[in-house]
């Protein structure tokens, strides 16, 4: 676990916004998770530099945090710095032209509905996706009809040295769920969106009607990271999945949503090793009926970091 010592004069700075040993299971849509040694919230570019600079000297490892939506922390938690920027990277301005800028902090939800009353157009692939703007864009967040590397236009991110760079969209490889060429360890501090001009009364209609088809097609009330599964190409996940009969499977508290079989649910007292197990059957079922490979959408994060999310079986 992490030597407590070498962050005293920092905690003390930063009162109450750095912590430790706390669970993980409180920070993500899961609800699952042992314990985070570090759990930090910095509000400022140099709060944040300072963060990184304690982790590479006292050889921590650190995992930026989102709104924790898209994510499996296993029981065991994580032996490092867990990093969730706070309200100071949640800034979102209008720059004119249709451009907006938006930290990476702030609520992927609250982008759309401030764009849509802008009369802004593009970020309706965020419709229903609890995700925060630098998740989002790390994720390439979208559905099936488009994706958000489309609109951005440049992304700001601070480097593990506490330099702050900026990419273009020339610049940036976006992938299906992914930004491929982000320098290794960097943190996204915001981005700037390029948007369609239009009416705002029929964007706002057109939010609310994709939100109620999304909502029709989503289990409600239950915890879970969404999707758990990525498309393979011209597939779909969850009529894979559907087809090797796991909807409303069922292995100890970790369930199979009924309405969407490429969404696993906590409906409570689940532990992540079941969820874990339950993502591996689904995978070896699905690879020996149908001779396809499922890639985990979800981020893996168990004491050493991010697992492998290739194939967890």
């Amino acid at each position: 676990m992490s030597d407590h010592s070498i962050w005293g004069p920092l905690a003390r700075k930063m009162a109450g916004r750095l912590s430790f040993n706390v669970p993980l299971k409180d920070l993500s849509t899961f609800g699952l998770g042992g314990p985070a040694a570090v759990l930090a919230g910095p509000e400022t570019v140099e709060e944040l530099a300072a963060i990184l600079d304690l982790c590479r000297t006292g050889g921590l490892r650190y995992y930026i945090l989102g709104a924790g939506s898209n994510i499996l922390f296993l029981d065991e938690g994580f032996d490092g710095a867990v990093i969730r920027l706070g309200p100071g990277f949640k800034a979102i301005e209008h720059l004119g032209g249709g451009l907006i800028r938006a930290g990476a902090a702030a609520g992927g939800r609250q982008l759309l509905e401030a764009a849509a009353e802008m009369g802004l157009s593009g970020l309706e692939c965020l419709v229903g996706i609890p995700c925060s703007v630098g998740g989002a864009v790390y994720m390439n967040a979208g559905s099936s009809e488009a994706e958000l590397g489309q609109v951005v236009s440049r992304i700001f991110y601070l480097r593990p040295d506490g330099h702050c760079e900026s990419a273009l969209r020339r610049e940036l490889d976006f992938a299906y769920r992914g930004l491929r060429n982000l320098p290794a360890g960097a943190v996204i501090l915001g981005a700037e969106f390029q948007l369609s001009q239009g009416r705002r009364e029929e964007i706002q209609a057109r939010v609310r009607r994709l939100l109620a088809e999304r909502d029709a097609r989503q289990p409600r009330g239950l915890r879970s990271a969404g999707s758990v599964f990525k498309n393979p190409p011209g597939l779909s996940a969850g009529k894979l999945i559907d087809d090797c009969g796991f909807k409303g499977r069922r292995l100890g508290s970790a369930l199979v949503s009924e309405i969407h079989a490429n969404i696993i649910v906590n409906p409570g007292g689940a532990q992540s090793s079941e969820i874990l197990e339950l993502m591996r059957l689904i995978q070896a079922a699905v690879r020996e009926k149908h001779g396809v490979r499922l890639e985990p959408e979800i981020k893996i994060v168990g004491r050493h970091g991010e697992v492998d999310g290739h194939e967890t079986a």
